[in-house]
């Protein structure tokens, strides 16, 4: 992974964190705001990704009512399941992301699941757009202090 790559994934976790202590809501995980940053260029595979996401959502609520599965469990359980479909996905589309095919999707859907499927994907809109603002900026002010040495 570049250096850029991992700036824009930091600043998406501050972003999130800040997110977080403004409003109490997450905005789908830690690293899912810098990571949709990284993807932006590639629609197809943040599509996939939220579809993903919205189909194990409404998958784990249904599990989590007849089981009672809650906490590290529920978690786990959405990580399992978006792993399975990561591996079917591959049959179909192959170029997706390791992290934007699996990870991104099962924590999107956990955090879907316990906090609602729009506050979820609001909160993880404004913070991948404001991830990927931030990076652009960083960018160009890098590019004019390399112009004015």
């Amino acid at each position: 992974m570049h250096n850029l790559q991992f700036a824009t994934i930091g600043i998406g976790i501050a972003l999130g964190m800040l997110f977080y202590r403004r409003t109490g809501r997450s905005c789908g995980g830690i690293i899912t705001p810098g990571f949709i940053a990284l993807q932006l260029g590639n629609p197809l595979s943040v599509g996939i990704a939220i579809g993903t996401a919205l189909f194990l959502a409404l998958l784990l609520e249904i599990i989590v009512r007849f089981t009672g599965i809650y906490g590290r469990q529920r978690i786990a359980l959405a990580m399992l399941m978006a792993l399975g479909c990561k591996v079917l996905l591959d049959l179909f589309f192959p170029s997706t992301s390791l992290w934007l095919g699996w990870v991104v999707p099962g924590l999107l859907a956990a955090d879907m699941q316990r906090q609602g499927i729009g506050e979820t994907l609001i909160g993880a809109v404004i913070v991948t757009l404001l991830t990927a603002m931030s990076f652009d900026v960083l960018v160009g002010l890098g590019h004019l202090l390399e112009r004015s040495i």
